[in-house]
């Protein structure tokens, strides 16, 4: 009885009843699974031994392709290789691929027996004579590359008889020149003798001009030639340049007999020998054509072999293809009509699931849980007044109950902040006329008292700097209870002219440098926060520094929609175990006896930086070096490009404009809703007149 009412109080919980809808839903796709799986197996059975007879044969000719393309792609390479050891491995990889192939064939022989003019006998015969075409390539294509080893090496040659011939010849050129310039240029007759010289001289000079054009067209011939592989050499071609060499071997007779010509006598020696020689470059040529042509031979019937050989594969990738399609085709029929029952099975479920979905999940969760998010949105966006109208005592009908006190709780907290505050507000504001008196009475009695005692006297300024203590901690506490509590407008700020003011308005002597680092322009932002941040942070780098001058420097850095400000002093700097504590409310690190302040300034910075969004960072490492950096951000909506000459105006607008309330100041700070309006006592009247007199 007690596990029936258990199971009773848990089928109202939503969660039970998601549990019961899978249950059901995994027995029905179980169901049908078994169904499934059983008339699978019977097919899978049924044509097994189908596969096993065609699947085997489909992969031997695929794997018969795969290896005929890499020897295809083997011996290309090996046409077009230009080394002999490359050739070799080459030669080598496709010998093991052959080898292979042979060894599929003969094991595809063996299995199925094949009749003689079979595709697999035929590529069997086909391999055994594409081994020996290119057995027989290989040496002549060895021997090819060595020709064009040899032509490279002769084309050199003809570069290096240029050069040569060239060394030879040209001074001897320029040295004729220049006598024949001498005598030209002499003003005196000519004698019979020195004329005789001279026409020798021109007959000089012009038969090596002659000879060296002839010689340089000879070798300008011969390079051409070495680079008609693969067409013959004509005999025109080798008569033009035997005709060629006579003709310079005439010139180089007509010259002078002496150790110059003797010299050019062996450098065309040479050229004769390297372009008509036994081994030279038209006999190099002819070999060259040669042996091209048995090669092209070869690989012709190489490349018919290979075609013969890839025909027989693709009838055998046909035929193995048409048995598996058959299988399939037999397959595919049964399959059909077991998709079909699966497919009515498969509906009967959906039908089920869909059902049970809207009735459970979107009924009773979806749409409640939307409603659910909307008034938690709402609530926490400060509706307080939303009304969560979900009912039910599942799950979702509890939290929504629990919302709503949470509502109450959210509205009795924000019912006493706003008492918290106006009370902190109150006591602040009626602690300033009190104050404003006992300061005045002290100040009043240490003007009167020249009879009084040295220990009295001391009495009396200890109390007129607690008054004044407490008279600024009042004027804190004030500006600290209002910050974030006024909604700001957007105004143009010019960031220069702010900081000036402020550098004017904090150290008007000018003890310390304050000023801004780099041109900024003017930006449209909550400009009345941003200066009372950027005010406090100046006083406090001031009120905090070791000396009594300094360099204060505020730098700014746009990004998108906000700007980086970072106010950075060259003061004693900020211990690191201290860094966190100087933003707590009323803490100091140094003795309110040594430096005047509430220990508000911070707070109020980091509650302002806060309430628009941003950070407050402190960086300060006194044992590296001197000074404090603290940086925070701030949201900007527009950015005013600033124009030449335009700094001024825009000052000049901003302070026509109306004026932005600084801290300490009491025209700062009006009366928020709620709270009492600044009022003048009795004490007041009565400390401002004996003021006034």
């Amino acid at each position: 009885m007690l596990k029936l009412s258990q199971l009773m109080s848990m089928s109202g919980q939503i969660v039970f009843r998601l549990r019961l809808v899978f249950l059901c839903i995994l027995l029905a796709l179980a169901l049908a699974g078994a169904l499934g799986g059983y008339q699978l197996s019977y097919l899978v059975n049924s044509q097994e031994n189908a596969i096993q007879r065609a699947v085997p044969s489909l992969v031997t000719a695929h794997e018969l392709q795969s290896e005929l393309a890499s020897v295809l792609e083997l011996k290309e390479r090996l046409r077009q290789t230009e080394s002999v050891a490359v050739l070799t491995r080459l030669d080598n990889r496709i010998q093991l691929l052959l080898q292979s192939l042979r060894s599929r064939v003969n094991q595809g022989v063996t299995a199925s027996t094949p009749e003689p003019n079979s595709p697999l006998s035929t590529i069997g015969a086909g391999l055994s004579v594409l081994d020996q075409l290119l057995t027989d390539s290989v040496p002549l294509r060895a021997k090819l590359i060595g020709g064009h080893t040899r032509l490279r090496e002769q084309r050199q040659m003809l570069v290096d008889l240029r050069t040569q011939f060239e060394y030879r010849i040209e001074p001897r050129v320029i040295e004729a020149a220049f006598v024949l310039s001498e005598a030209l240029d002499n003003p005196e007759p000519l004698s019979v003798t020195v004329r005789d010289s001279i026409k020798a001289q021109v007959v000089a000079q012009k038969s090596l001009s002659e000879l060296s054009f002839r010689v340089m067209a000879v070798i300008d011939l011969a390079e051409q030639m070495s680079f008609q592989v693969g067409s013959s050499v004509s005999a025109e071609g080798a008569a033009d340049l035997q005709f060629r060499l006579r003709n310079v071997a005439q010139i180089l007779a007509s010259l002078e007999n002496d150790p110059f010509r003797r010299q050019l006598a062996l450098v065309l020696r040479q050229l004769h020998d390297l372009i008509q020689g036994k081994e030279g470059l038209i006999a190099q040529l002819d070999e060259l054509q040669s042996v091209e042509s048995s090669l092209d031979t070869l690989l012709a019937n190489q490349s018919a072999v290979v075609k013969s050989v890839s025909l027989n594969v693709d009838k055998l990738v046909i035929a193995a293809n048409s048995d598996i399609d058959a299988s399939s085709r037999a397959f595919s029929d049964a399959l059909s009509q077991t998709l079909t029952l699966l497919l009515i099975a498969s509906l009967l479920i959906t039908v089920i699931i869909v059902w049970v979905s809207y009735q459970v999940v979107e009924r009773q969760i979806g749409r409640r849980m939307t409603k659910l998010t909307s008034a938690v949105l709402d609530i926490a966006g400060g509706d307080t007044q939303r009304v969560v109208a979900i009912e039910g005592n599942d799950e979702i009908g509890k939290m929504a109950s629990s919302l709503e006190v949470f509502k109450d709780n959210a509205c009795r907290l924000r019912e006493t902040s706003a008492e918290m505050e106006q009370f902190v507000y109150a006591a602040a504001h009626d602690l300033r006329s009190p104050l404003r008196v006992i300061e005045s009475l002290a100040q009043w009695t240490i003007e009167d008292g020249e009879d009084l005692p040295e220990d009295c006297l001391e009495n009396l300024h200890k109390i007129l700097q607690r008054a004044q203590r407490l008279s600024a901690l009042q004027s804190d506490l004030l500006d600290y209870s209002r910050a974030g509590q006024v909604k700001e407008s957007l105004e143009m700020l010019d960031l220069s002219a702010m900081v000036s003011e402020l550098a004017e308005l904090i150290d008007p002597e000018g003890c310390f440098s304050i000023q801004m680092v780099g041109d900024m322009p003017g930006v449209t932002t909550y400009a009345t926060p941003l200066r009372q941040v950027v005010l406090n942070l100046l006083t406090n780098a001031i009120k905090h520094h070791d000396k009594d001058h300094g360099k204060i420097e505020v730098r700014v850095q746009l990004s998108g929609e906000r700007m980086n400000l970072s106010v950075q002093d060259d003061g004693a700097g900020i211990e690191p175990c201290f860094q966190a504590q100087i933003f707590e409310l009323f803490n100091t690190l140094k003795s309110k006896d040594e430096v005047e302040g509430s220990g508000l300034g911070l707070a109020l910075i980091l509650k302002l930086v806060t309430r628009y969004g941003g950070k407050v960072q402190v960086e300060s490492d006194p044992d590296a070096a001197r000074g404090a950096t603290f940086a925070f951000d701030w949201p900007v909506q527009s950015i005013l490009q600033r124009k030449p000459g335009g700094a001024g105006k825009q000052a000049a607008q901003l302070e026509d404009g109306p004026r932005i309330p600084f801290a300490n100041s009491e025209l700062a700070n009006p009366p928020l809703n709620g709270l009492p309006a600044d009022k003048t006592s009795d004490e007041d009247k009565d400390v401002s007149w004996r003021e006034a007199s």
